[in-house]
């Protein structure tokens, strides 16, 4: 349990059951100016002077033989006293019930009140041994998690939940420090990685980390948050970023009326046919998802729907579609790629389902055909518009 304790002068009791004619079966206190206290039915043992403040009280009591129970009183973690008493608790102790705060006493008159706070009361029908009780008073700050990527021009927000509360440490940290700095990471608006924070216990804390990215530098690289305190314990939580430049670089701009790449004719044993039974395109996208309904990323066919080859296109509705041989392989849900946001897209095909990522995570499809592999056939190619039609692409590509 954790307590507020605010006299250490005064007799108190913390917890306590007794008999119904009021006898102690096993009674836990301040006694003895402020000394903790342990008694089991007649015979106790008090040692160790208490002090005002926060405090996590533990009382292990463990039957060694027939007539004995080895005592153990935690304070803060470490041992404050241990004592053999030459009593049990036994296997009957029924009466009255469970006291916190007093002692019940023979007679109509209650007494020895606790004196502070009392949270986080537990029982256990066992004793505890060292490690465990560090584990409960060591009880980790929690950090929430961010459940997608981002890419390094937003704003992310997590919060912070604390027991108690607590002044703590927070740190934030690039895993590439030549993609992204730590300097570049900016918690709270202190301008730093690195800040104090004050929690109330047990009420989420928003922080905000904002970044700031190398010219021309581009790649994933991984946040790792840390927060500790002052008993060592730290709590992290990691999320990937989407580092890209400010600016469209080296990127491929089209217009989505009449630019496009035109790769020319391509046989089914060029690298560029995928005609094997697995593969993977990958590129990045920053779309405008406006004009032309579908448009394609790239497209190697002699017809519509990847005929006699594969096409990769996207929607103004923010979905992801890939074809082979006249059939729709894979439909993403709506929303999946963002306007305007640079954004990492890859299909990839197994020999058995097409999976598309975007940012790294697997995202939501349905599958309307069945797999199969692009045909071993040649076709013309292009990219950012279809083979045979249009369906130009509006957007940067690279």
């Amino acid at each position: 349990m954790w307590l507020d304790i605010q006299s250490t002068t005064v007799d108190q009791c913390i917890v306590g059951k007794t008999d119904s004619s009021e006898n102690n079966y096993i009674f836990m206190g301040l006694y003895g100016g402020g000394q903790y206290y342990v008694g089991i039915r007649a015979p106790s043992y008090n040692y160790g002077a208490s002090t005002s403040g926060y405090h996590f009280i533990t009382f292990v009591v463990e039957k060694i033989d027939a007539s004995n129970s080895l005592v153990t009183v935690f304070v803060d973690q470490s041992i404050k006293w241990q004592q053999i008493i030459n009593e049990t608790l036994g296997s009957s102790i029924t009466g009255n019930q469970w006291s916190l705060g007093q002692d019940w006493d023979a007679g109509p008159t209650k007494s020895d009140f606790f004196k502070g706070v009392l949270d986080e009361v537990s029982f256990y029908n066992r004793a505890l041994n060292a490690n465990e009780i560090r584990y409960l008073y060591n009880l980790q700050p929690m950090l929430s998690t961010i459940e997608s990527p981002t890419v390094v021009s937003d704003v992310v927000t997590l919060t912070l939940t604390t027991a108690e509360s607590s002044q703590l440490t927070f740190i934030a940290r690039s895993s590439d420090q030549t993609i992204l700095s730590d300097s570049q990471i900016n918690l709270n608006a202190s301008g730093s990685n690195e800040i104090l924070v004050n929690t109330t216990g047990s009420t989420p804390m928003n922080l905000t980390l904002t970044m700031t990215p190398v010219s021309n530098m581009y790649g994933r690289v991984l946040i790792i948050c840390s927060v500790s305190g002052t008993t060592g314990i730290t709590e992290t939580s990691n999320f990937p970023v989407i580092v890209s430049p400010p600016g469209p670089g080296m990127a491929l701009e089209f217009d989505g009326t009449d630019d496009y790449i035109d790769l020319g004719s391509v046989s089914g044993s060029d690298p560029l046919g995928l005609s094997g039974s697995e593969l993977t395109i990958s590129f990045w996208l920053k779309p405008e998802l406006t004009g032309n309904t579908y448009q394609r990323i790239i497209d190697k066919s002699t017809a519509d729907n990847g005929q006699n080859g594969y096409g990769c296109s996207i929607n103004t509705s923010g979905q992801v579609e890939f074809y082979t041989n006249d059939d729709t392989r894979l439909f993403t849900s709506t929303g999946v790629i963002q306007p305007n946001t640079w954004q990492h897209i890859a299909i990839t095909g197994d020999g058995t389902m097409y999976t598309c990522y975007v940012n790294g995570i697997a995202v939501p499809a349905t599958y309307p055909y069945a797999y199969d592999y692009p045909a071993a056939a040649t076709a013309n190619a292009k990219i950012g518009a279809a083979s045979i039609s249009s369906r130009n692409l509006n957007g940067q590509l690279d």
